[in-house]
């Protein structure tokens, strides 16, 4: 079929609604993703309410409708109502699917990119007068088109700038949000020359920020789930024998969550409401997971994670299962909530 043919006879004259599940893209997250749709899509199929459709964007950003190639202009000719799991995404998909005026599930274009952009988010939570380490930002980091000296020399300027500005150890990560890429702890200089030296081979904007230590916590956020208007997974403590929880550790599972039963009631109030507050203040449209540092300086924002994956390591998964719902539970409601949007 020509990616510049609209839709098909069938696909015209279907009385069901069509709820497509969009993966993939072109990211850094792509593999994620498509980890996340097929979850999605695996427990959706056969509802006779509706019809499930795949939607893949794939590495070249090519749309494709369950495994045909088509124009993404047309995409409305296939489905009604659009469920986003790509991640590490900012906002550009959002922006295409309003264009087309088909709702989809999930933060809007300007908060998508905000929870995208490490910077500004945390210079929002600041703004929110949370705390949250303090950090900077290094621009025109990349390297991997310099030859070695000149490579050195760079970097060299770039670790002299930080070690005069932030006091050590350093976390040294990506500004854009991404598990691809990994984050580094750097104790000493030399360990923050080897960070930087290994980042900028793939990264220009590079976030580095001050070391936080302390009791780690994941939180979630569900607007319209289990009969509230906002349903908040209590905190559960994050173990992980590691001097850091990434987003690499949390894609690959291995890590340890402690249900909220063990956490102290002060510990647990005080980060629910804040989970709450936090997803009301950046506007989050839908599910969001939030990461928690309890220093003896007080209690850290560090991430906030819109449109999270979902798959069996994942702490959003891991959190629905603890508080005795499931996977299930939480698509059917999802897809209930997307539903809503075409009546509106």
């Amino acid at each position: 079929m020509s990616k510049y043919q609209s839709t098909s006879f069938s696909d015209v004259f279907s009385h069901q609604t069509k709820v497509g599940v969009i993966r993939g893209g072109q990211t850094p997250e792509f593999e994620l993703s498509l980890k996340t749709g097929a979850e999605i899509l695996k427990r959706l199929q056969n509802k006779h309410a509706y019809k499930v459709v795949d939607v893949l964007i794939d590495r070249d950003g090519i749309w494709h409708v369950d495994g045909r190639e088509i124009n993404e202009k047309f995409l409305a000719d296939y489905i009604d109502l659009a469920w986003l799991t790509i991640h590490g995404d900012n906002g550009s998909i959002q922006h295409h699917l309003e264009t087309l005026k088909i709702p989809y599930l999930g933060s809007d274009p300007v908060t998508a990119d905000l929870t995208f952009n490490r910077a500004r988010l945390k210079q929002r939570i600041k703004d929110l007068g949370l705390q949250t380490p303090d950090h900077i930002q290094l621009e025109n980091v990349y390297t991997g088109d310099m030859e070695e000296d000149m490579r050195e020399r760079h970097i060299e300027e770039k670790a002299f700038e930080v070690f005069g500005k932030l006091p050590g150890p350093w976390v040294v990560k990506p500004v854009a949000f991404s598990a691809r890429f990994h984050t580094y702890l750097a104790k000493t200089f030399p360990e923050l020359l080897t960070a930087l030296r290994i980042i900028s081979l793939d990264v220009d904007d590079v976030l580095v920020e001050e070391y936080i230590q302390g009791r780690e916590f994941v939180s979630s956020a569900i607007p319209e789930f289990r009969g509230k208007e906002k349903y908040i997974i209590p905190p559960h403590e994050v173990r992980h024998g590691k001097e850091m929880f990434t987003h690499h550790t949390s894609r690959t599972g291995s890590f340890e969550m402690i249900p909220a039963i063990q956490i102290s009631p002060k510990i647990k109030q005080l980060i629910e409401e804040l989970t709450h507050e936090l997803h009301n203040d950046f506007n989050l449209d839908d599910t969001a997971v939030f990461h928690f540092i309890m220093s003896p300086k007080g209690l850290y924002v560090i991430s906030v994670q819109d449109n999270p994956e979902l798959h069996e390591q994942a702490p959003l998964y891991r959190g629905l299962e603890y508080t005795g719902s499931s996977p299930d539970e939480f698509i059917f409601s999802r897809v209930a909530r997307l539903l809503k949007r075409k009546e509106q």
